[in-house]
């Protein structure tokens, strides 16, 4: 349990961390030339985009692949087969380093074969099936949700990022430009519905900042404390930004990826030091 987690405290912090976003707000999205050209280049690096696996090599996975098969139709996807995938997600990602995520592997492998044989089935590709029209970002959401390997994580993401984009707080997404080059008035509204996506990161930092330096038992982990703290987060990102909670994560992700490590948090360093009850403990 967080201590003193009241509505006044939670307000409190909620304010002050509002007026920190804009240190904060996102990058364009990079992209080569076959993420911001292939219809399904995208689709492929979210579904590869997660643990153990940099992001940045998730995303440089789709022009490698194109690369080597010329073309990332559904027919050629499925039409090498599962077995042939992994192979070929193996090789790129022994050519990085990466040894013992079989796992990964063959989840990964499995997810993007489902999601061509869902879309060549469909008859659309993952530009087409938005349509040419304003779209709720929770819609946005559930379209997404339908491919496996997208989980509510992910999902609520790349909802995020759609708004963004079609608000104008980045000026470049490779998914959401390729379906506005084909459809002029796709537009994402509803922000304000959009629940932010809750992981390691984001649990370690809130938890930090109500004064919990490690909430867990000997042998677990921030990430089994996920399912305790979500809804909490949940409901302070809607205190912090009303129009779009999904901003918090922004904040808490960065930081919990720049400042707040595990073992060593470099609380002397990190921008939300001065509202972190965990920071002004260790004074």
């Amino acid at each position: 349990m967080l201590a003193g987690l009241s509505y006044e405290k939670a307000l409190e912090k909620a304010k002050a961390i509002r007026k920190i976003w804009e240190k904060f707000k996102p990058s364009d999205a990079p992209g080569d030339y076959v993420l911001q050209s292939d219809e399904f280049a995208p689709l492929i690096g979210t579904i590869c985009d997660q643990s153990p696996i940099r992001a940045e090599d998730a995303w440089s996975f789709p022009k490698w692949l194109h690369e080597k098969l010329r073309s990332l139709e559904p027919s050629i996807i499925i039409g090498i087969g599962r077995e042939r995938l992994k192979r070929l997600l193996r090789d790129y990602l022994d050519e990085r380093g990466y040894r013992g995520i079989e796992e990964y592997i063959k989840k990964v492998s499995g997810w993007i074969i489902n999601s061509m044989v869902y879309l060549d089935d469909l008859g659309k590709t993952p530009i087409t099936i938005f349509e040419d029209r304003e779209h709720e970002a929770l819609e946005v959401y559930f379209i997404l949700r339908k491919f496996n390997g997208i989980g509510p994580k992910k999902a609520a993401m790349t909802a995020r990022d759609f708004f963004y984009r079609s608000h104008d707080i980045i000026k470049r997404h490779f998914w959401f430009d390729q379906i506005k080059h084909k459809n002029a008035d796709f537009k994402v509204i509803g922000g304000d519905k959009l629940i932010m996506p809750v992981d390691v990161h984001v649990v370690k930092v809130f938890c930090r900042i109500f004064g919990q330096g490690y909430p867990y038992p000997k042998g677990r982990t921030w990430h089994d404390e996920i399912p305790k703290y979500a809804v909490d987060i949940i409901a302070f990102s809607m205190l912090a930004f009303p129009k779009l909670p999904a901003k918090l994560d922004d904040i808490l992700w960065s930081v919990g990826r720049e400042y707040c490590s595990e073992q060593a948090p470099r609380c002397n360093l990190c921008p939300l030091r001065d509202l972190c009850d965990w920071a002004s403990r260790k004074k």
